[in-house]
């Protein structure tokens, strides 16, 4: 199972999808201060309503959003063939949840609340996969 994306563009993004906004808002300020470039949406739709074709960088998706959940977004962007590395967020989760979400491509599993250096670490690791794609 591919995990890697494979993209074409220079300036990679970490795309934030979590309907948290305090949650969004703390993981902006946390990779914007490492120099990444971040966008937050609030839901999963609008996650793939301004993706553009060509998407480069990585995905931090919360599980259990409103809506298109997202282990089914993760689902849908395998679907689309679209290779974005991807953290799953969960603010409750259990086994199953985890197993699934993996199977279904995702890098990493990690609980809320997060851990801001595993975190940082994860997303490095997950850029570095999607440049190694390119």
């Amino acid at each position: 199972m591919e995990k890697c994306c494979q993209t074409t563009s220079v300036e990679p993004v970490v795309h934030v999808v979590d309907s948290d906004t305090a949650v969004c808002e703390s993981i902006q300020v946390l990779l914007r201060g490492m120099a990444y470039r971040v966008r937050v949406y609030p839901d999963a739709e609008a996650f793939l309503a301004g993706l553009p074709l060509e998407a480069s960088g990585c995905l931090i998706v919360e599980v259990n959003l409103p809506g298109i959940s997202g282990l089914e977004l993760l689902e849908q962007l395998h679907e689309r063939d679209i290779r974005l590395p991807v953290i799953m967020l969960a603010s409750f989760s259990d086994v199953p949840m985890a197993v699934r979400a993996m199977r279904s491509g995702a890098m990493d599993f990690i609980d809320k609340p997060f851990v801001d250096r595993i975190l940082r670490a994860r997303v490095r690791q997950a850029l570095a996969c999607a440049q190694a794609s390119v």
